[in-house]
């Protein structure tokens, strides 16, 4: 059987998203895409048998759905409201926010000598300085005093020449998703594009969908974080039975 090898289709491509009042220049990338993209179609039928027919007769479908299911290995705040559903846009999502730093101190040779912390923390209050065991808690105003906003100077013998963790929280500027006790989902239209060898194009468009199934996100020791995204279909009332669901494109 004669084949044609660039209609064999091999590797991913891109998936964008946009709401579905948008324009077509308002589509963005979901992400970068790792493992697999898998679309799924299922139906619902019912059958019909007459008489002493052994066989069907007849056979509709009652029920369709569409999923589209891939896996990101990118992990940012604007790819993240398709991921969560949120209706926010990417302007609304920066603001300062806090974030707690870890870093490693040789507290100084002599109670003259000052350290300066690598950030400035958010306040002197939030600073929290321990044994690199962190079996002994430091007390400021006992054992180190703070002469400058980032400084951290020793007074007692215990607490000069040691070597300490010092723990604080920043005040950055961030991008930030919040989420809770919001029912509604974004509905957003969905377009997934695969690349041919020859490089023509084949497309899968779902116009309307929403976020669906739970969002598990793991912060791997030995392996990169890739988490999953699906998309479940919506039908479009605004179009013609027969194409309310998804529409597969192949360029000739």
């Amino acid at each position: 059987m004669a084949v044609q090898a660039q209609n064999v289709p091999l590797g991913l491509g891109t998936l964008y998203f946009k709401r579905v009042a948008d324009a077509d220049g308002k589509y963005r990338m979901v992400g970068a895409l790792k493992g697999e993209v898998v679309f799924t179609y299922k139906q619902e039928t019912v059958e019909q048998k007459v008489g002493d027919m052994m066989g069907k007769v007849r056979r509709d479908r009652i029920d369709e759905d569409c999923t589209l299911k891939a896996s990101i290995c990118e992990l940012k705040a604007e790819n993240m409201i398709a991921l969560l559903g949120l209706t926010v846009s990417t302007t609304q999502l920066t603001a300062t926010a806090s974030h707690r730093v870890k870093e490693q101190h040789v507290a100084g040779i002599s109670t003259t000598d000052t350290q300066t912390l690598s950030q400035t923390p958010k306040s002197i209050t939030s600073v929290h300085i321990t044994s690199l065991d962190r079996s002994t808690d430091y007390v400021r105003g006992t054992d180190y005093s703070a002469p400058t906003a980032r400084g951290v100077k020793p007074i007692t013998a215990a607490f000069k020449s040691s070597t300490v963790l010092a723990h604080y929280t920043t005040r950055k500027s961030s991008k930030i998703l919040r989420v809770g006790d919001n029912p509604l989902l974004e509905i957003v239209s969905v377009m997934f594009v695969h690349k041919l060898s020859s490089g023509k194009k084949i497309t899968i468009v779902i116009p309307r969908a929403t976020v669906m199934g739970d969002i598990s996100i793991p912060f791997n020791e030995k392996e990169y974080t890739v988490h999953d995204i699906q998309f479940a279909g919506l039908a479009d009332p605004t179009l013609a039975s027969g194409r309310r669901l998804f529409t597969i494109h192949r360029e000739i």
